[in-house]
């Protein structure tokens, strides 16, 4: 059992250190500090930073997936306000932004695999908001309104990140919010 929570404790500490730091900048040893490991230690349950990052990744998708998009089969603009709000207490958790994002910003020194799981986390988050504009809008309207709104949150993500105000990400997913009462 210790070898699992240890991995886990790997995982959790990279997504902090990748959140705060960047990806590029977080070494092995920085890793092994956060977790009172020795460098060596960390090789013995992940062969790379790479595969702690693929693992970081996973993480992250499983828990959007799982307790963010997971709508019980509604379907709505209202489900996409409750995803909102699922979202910003999410992001209002975790001030150094989403990990997705952050990382994106170093794309030209990753690997293949986290680009993938990049453009895979950001395209299940605007199919879920396609699926539910589908309902009310036709087909091209449905797809701008759900790349405008994660384009909006991401925007003001990065913003929030370089002001330090919640009030940045709260106003955007009220926009969105009274947007969608609206239609």
């Amino acid at each position: 059992m210790k070898g699992k929570n240890q991995k886990e404790e790997i995982v959790s500490a990279s997504l902090d250190l990748f959140r705060k730091k960047g990806y590029v900048s977080t070494s092995m040893s920085e890793i092994a500090k956060a977790c009172d490991l020795l460098k060596g230690s960390v090789y013995h349950y992940f062969e790379s930073k790479e595969a702690i990052l693929d693992e970081v990744f996973l993480r992250v998708e499983n828990h959007f997936e799982t307790t963010i998009f997971n709508t019980s089969g509604k379907s709505s603009a209202t489900t996409i306000i409750l995803i909102n709000e699922k979202i910003l207490k999410y992001f209002l958790n975790h001030p150094d932004g989403c990990i997705f994002a952050n990382v994106s910003l170093e794309a030209k020194s990753l690997h293949e695999s986290a680009e993938k799981q990049i453009r895979f986390f950001f395209d299940r988050w605007t199919d879920v908001y396609f699926s539910n504009l589908r309902i009310l809008f036709s087909k091209k309207k449905a797809e701008r309104l759900s790349q405008d709104y994660v384009n909006r949150i991401q925007g003001s993500l990065l913003i929030r990140k370089i002001y330090s105000k919640d009030s940045i990400l709260k106003q955007t997913i009220q926009g969105i919010k009274e947007e969608l009462k609206n239609l």
